[in-house]
């Protein structure tokens, strides 16, 4: 999300910032910095000065504020709104309190009998932060029934997503007549793949696609889905490490680059097809077949002295890459090839 919105600081502010943050909306922005604020994984620059931008005068400046020490997650939201021109009734809601899921959940009410009629009278979005709340342990029975039952559907797409379901609850969730109800069930970790057979022949294109990035699926769904009409499923199954001989041996027929590609990457490729494809005259061939670990070594030679630096690059990327191949890219003249080894040895 810090990505998205880029740093929040006063010297540096995206006038897109408070449409995205009013999107997202303003109490799950905050949760998400108190929470890493919390775990350390945000730590605000100390700032001693700050500028606030002019509006409608870019490169000038209202005023200057003088800081000695770290502006408060809450703070620095407001005053990004403050300098895009929220009202300041707007700008109050940026920090007034907001309802901790897991607060809510430590409280014994909510797990005694009249719990769902108190979350059924907290607000919708305070609801919303239940139903995809990480918990130590599965939410009471009783409290996954009043999400599932919500009235208000966002509620129940992040309950189909992430709250453990009784067959009767997966049944209700997949005879829902809204897409995104039944995309979000595609991909709920907790419900076996063989259970949402149905969906491989769902309607919606992008509860098929959901269902399609699961690697848990039976092969015998694999197979439905590879034969899916609309590519975009198509190439979600295409792209599993380890598809059957006979689907691989299709992609190659295929001769399509997407094929192609996903086919250059899998383990069990013929050996002279991943010669064809090291020697392809398309470097995003090339660059597939050196994500393959594994690769013959003569083809981990070959491809360690090709003139693209994006085919080494990738090179480099490969857990399969033998160790003297790997010494050689660590002193790549490309900083490129050089940064990409880097990432490749901080994640292994």
């Amino acid at each position: 999300m810090r990505e998205k919105l880029g740093p929040l600081d006063a010297r540096d502010v995206h006038f897109g910032a408070v449409t995205f943050i009013l999107t997202l909306g303003s109490a799950t922005l905050r949760r998400t910095l108190r929470s890493e604020l919390r775990s350390g994984a945000y730590r605000p620059m100390p700032v001693r000065r700050v500028l606030i931008p002019k509006i409608g005068a870019p490169g000038k400046h209202a005023r200057s504020v003088r800081r000695s020490k770290c502006l408060s997650a809450s703070h620095r939201v407001s005053e990004v709104a403050a300098c895009c021109g929220v009202d300041t009734r707007q700008r109050q809601a940026f920090t007034c309190p907001v309802h901790d899921p897991l607060d809510i959940l430590r409280d014994p009410a909510f797990r005694a009998p009249e719990g769902p009629s108190l979350l059924a009278a907290l607000p919708a979005d305070v609801r919303r932060h239940v139903a995809a709340a990480e918990t130590p342990e599965p939410l009471p029975p009783l409290l996954v029934e009043a999400l599932v039952n919500d009235p208000d559907e966002r509620v129940r797409q992040l309950a189909a997503a992430y709250q453990q379901l009784t067959e009767s609850q997966v049944d209700r969730l997949l005879a829902d007549s809204s897409a995104e109800i039944r995309r979000h069930l595609s991909g709920n970790a907790t419900v076996p793949a063989l259970r949402l057979a149905t969906l491989v022949n769902d309607p919606a294109v992008e509860v098929r696609r959901r269902l399609a990035r699961r690697r848990d699926l039976p092969e015998a769904l694999v197979r439905q889905l590879f034969e899916d009409p609309c590519p975009p499923v198509h190439y979600e199954v295409a792209s599993f490490q380890n598809l059957p001989d006979d689907l691989l041996r299709r992609l190659i027929d295929a001769g399509d680059d997407w094929s192609l590609h996903y086919a250059a990457q899998k383990p069990n490729a013929p050996i002279d097809f991943l010669k064809r494809m090291a020697h392809s005259d398309a470097i995003p061939l090339r660059e597939s077949a050196a994500e393959n670990p594994a690769l013959p070594e003569d083809l981990f030679v070959l491809l360690a002295g090709d003139a693209e630096p994006q085919v080494r690059a990738a090179l480099a990327r490969n857990p399969g890459t033998p160790a003297k191949i790997v010494q050689q890219l660590a002193n790549d003249q490309e900083d490129f090839v050089r940064e990409a080894f880097t990432r490749q040895l901080g994640g292994s």
